[in-house]
C-alpha cells in the first residue's frame, strides 16, 4: 500500500507514519509538512490508496485544506487526523471529499480503526464530537454548506451491517458473513450509531426504518 501522512507537526508526523506502517502490512509511507510538499510529491506518485491530512496546515487549513488536496490525489481515501474539534468545520471536510475525521487526541486502536475503515473505502464518523453529542447532522442551506442530512451517508458496507443487526445476528457472526474482522463490525456500528443519532441496536432499528432504510 502507498500511503502519504501530511501533518505540520514533524513529531506526530512521524508517529502517524508509524502507525499507518503498523496498521498496514508492507505499507509504504511517504511524509509532507505541508500542501506544498505534497504537490511536489504528486510529480512523483501518481496515486495512493490512503492519506492522512491534518486541518490546521500553516499555508492552508480546514475545508481548503481538503480541496486542495482533492485537486492533486481525486480518488486516495483521506482520513482527517486533527486537533480540530468543530462542528461545522468536520462537515465540511467531509463534504469536500474526506472520508472520515478521527481526533488527534483519540486512543492509538481508535486511531488504527479509523485507518482501516477510510483505507477500505468506508465512512467514518467519530460517535462523540464536543459541542453536538455525537450526532453529526445539519440542515443549514446556506450557500457553501453542507445541506444533506448525515443519515443519508450510511455505506453499502454499513447498510449491510444494519441487515444482519435486524435479523439479530451479533457482531462475531456479521465478521463471518462478510469476511471482515469483529473489531471493524464495532467500528462499522459506533459510527452508524453516530450518523443515526442512537447508542444501541435497537435504537438503530427504529431510526432507519424511520428513515426509510431497507432493512
Amino acid at each position: 500500500m502507498k500511503a502519504l501522512v501530511i501533518h505540520r507537526h514533524p513529531i506526530l508526523q512521524q508517529a502517524l507514519g508509524g502507525l499507518v506502517r503498523r496498521t498496514f502490512a508492507n505499507a509504504q509511507v511517504q511524509l509532507a509538512v505541508d500542501l506544498a510538499a505534497a504537490t511536489r510529491l504528486c510529480r512523483i506518485v501518481s496515486t495512493f490508496e490512503f492519506a492522512i491530512l491534518d486541518l490546521l496546515l500553516p499555508e492552508c487549513s480546514g475545508v481548503q485544506a481538503v480541496v486542495h488536496f482533492r485537486q492533486l490525489w481525486k480518488s486516495a481515501p483521506l482520513l482527517v487526523v486533527s486537533a480540530i474539534d468543530n462542528y461545522e468545520d468536520i462537515l465540511a471536510a467531509l463534504d469536500a471529499g474526506a472520508l472520515g475525521f478521527v481526533s488527534i487526541a483519540s486512543s492509538l486502536e481508535g486511531i488504527c480503526a479509523a485507518m482501516r475503515v477510510v483505507a477500505a473505502g468506508e465512512r467514518y464518523i467519530p460517535a462523540a464530537i464536543s459541542g453536538v453529542g455525537g450526532v453529526l447532522d445539519t440542515t443549514d442551506a446556506r450557500p457553501g454548506r453542507a445541506t444533506r442530512r448525515i443519515n443519508d451517508r450510511l455505506t453499502h458496507r454499513q447498510r449491510e451491517i444494519l441487515r444482519f443487526v435486524a435479523r439479530g445476528y451479533g457482531n462475531k457472526k456479521i465478521a463471518q458473513q462478510l469476511g471482515i474482522s469483529e473489531s471493524t463490525v464495532k467500528v462499522h456500528l459506533h459510527t452508524i450509531y453516530a450518523v443515526l443519532g442512537v447508542s444501541s441496536r435497537i435504537q438503530a432499528m427504529v431510526a432507519a426504518t424511520e428513515r426509510g432504510i431497507k432493512l
